[in-house]
Parts: structure tokens; C-alpha cells; sequence
């Protein structure tokens, strides 16, 4: 048990790496002109591979919370919380980034309204920010009160 939470909160550490990469560079990308924004966009390519550990660590925290419902239900609290956030982080994805992804071609052609794509895409990552920061406070909290069941003697 203790190497499932282990790996949950190394794919929390790692989930952080790009939500904090896109919340240090939002200030400068939204002073950027068009040119500049577009090409700046560009070191994205690739970035979706970040979707397998989204996908596992929503899996692997519901996992968690399942087998501690009964045992530790602070700590399965915790780990449910975490889930639902990474699972709320998709679905601002869904709603506000991915669709400035597809109006742009991955923002390989520019719009009329690159402006307000730009918006939701930077305000969607910010957001995705906090509750992937949110749920890594979950975890943590599930990992710091989950104690063990007492070993019976056989």
C-alpha cells in the first residue's frame, strides 16, 4: 500500500512540472504579439503525453480511496478529493484549453479571435494549476494520516 501512495504522489510531483511551467511563463505570454505568441506555443508539441499520467494518477487515487474507505477514512477522504480534482483539472481542459487548441490547429494557424483563445487557454492552464496543486495537498494529506491496519499474528 505505502508504494501506491508513493507512486500517487510522485505523479502528483510530476503534474506539477508543466502546471507550474504554464503559470511562471502566463504573465510574459500575455504580453506577447500575435507572432511571438504563436511561435512561443509551439514548444507545446508533445506536451499531451502528459495525459497517461493524468489518467493513472485519477485511476490510482480512486483506487486509493476505495481500499481505505473502511479503514482509514481520512486518508481515503484525501485521496477521493485528490482524484476529483486532477478529474475537474480534465474537464477545464475539455471546456476552455483543448478548444483553442482545435480553433488554432494547435496554434499552427491564427484566427480572428486568437485573443480570446489565448485567454481561455492561459486562464484554463491556471486553473488546471490550482487544483493540480489542491490535489497534491490532498494526497499528501492521505499519505501523512493513513495508518496501516495492525498486523494479526498468525
Amino acid at each position: 500500500m505505502r508504494a501506491l501512495v508513493l507512486i500517487s504522489l510522485w505523479l502528483g510531483a510530476l503534474l506539477l512540472i508543466p502546471s507550474g511551467a504554464h503559470v511562471l511563463e502566463m504573465p510574459h505570454k500575455l504580453a506577447m504579439d500575435r507572432a511571438a505568441y504563436f511561435s512561443a506555443q509551439q514548444m507545446y508539441l508533445g506536451w499531451a503525453l502528459f495525459g497517461l499520467p493524468i489518467v493513472l494518477k485519477i485511476i490510482l487515487d480512486a483506487v486509493l480511496a476505495f481500499v481505505w474507505r473502511r479503514t482509514s477514512r481520512l486518508a481515503a477522504c484525501g485521496a477521493l478529493i485528490s482524484a476529483a480534482l486532477i478529474g475537474c483539472g480534465l474537464i477545464v481542459f475539455f471546456v476552455w484549453v483543448q478548444p483553442a487548441n482545435i480553433a488554432t490547429s494547435n496554434w499552427a494557424t491564427q484566427p480572428s479571435d486568437w485573443v480570446a483563445l489565448r485567454q481561455n487557454w492561459e486562464y484554463g492552464h491556471l486553473a488546471i494549476a490550482v487544483l493540480t496543486a489542491l490535489s497534491f495537498c490532498g494526497i499528501s494529506y492521505s499519505a501523512i494520516t493513513f495508518r496501516p491496519a495492525p498486523k494479526t499474528p498468525h
